[in-house]
């Protein structure tokens, strides 16, 4: 799925495609600016590289495989980012979750995830 097929489906606020260091190549929103996303894909891209960073390690000491990451949850009360990560670059959809439902948000993100491949 594309972004701007996602952002068609109620409660997604914005979804996009960037790559790990946090550059945005493709968005949609309903409400978010282009240097919102921009933004949005320099923190997505963070989060990724400190959670990649933090598996990593503990990996090799704890002898628990966590790397490489493949998703990542940041969830308030009402709102969230959801980050999916392939070796060809990560998706992320924002999302109210009062109005998403879990198993939604998993179709969704492995529809663009799919885009990616």
């Amino acid at each position: 799925m594309k972004p701007k097929e996602v952002v068609t489906i109620k409660g997604v606020i914005g979804a996009g495609i960037f790559d790990t260091n946090g550059k945005l190549i493709s968005y949609s929103s309903k409400t978010l600016s282009s240097e919102q996303a921009d933004s949005t894909a320099m923190l997505c891209g963070t989060i990724y590289s400190l959670i990649e960073s933090i598996a990593s390690l503990y990996s090799r000491f704890c002898g628990i495989k966590m790397h490489p990451v493949t998703r990542i949850d940041v969830i308030s009360m009402d709102f969230g980012i959801s980050l999916m990560c392939s070796s060809r670059g990560c998706i992320g959809i924002i999302f109210n979750q009062n109005e998403l439902e879990r198993s939604k948000l998993d179709e969704l993100l492995q529809g663009m995830v799919e885009e990616i491949e």
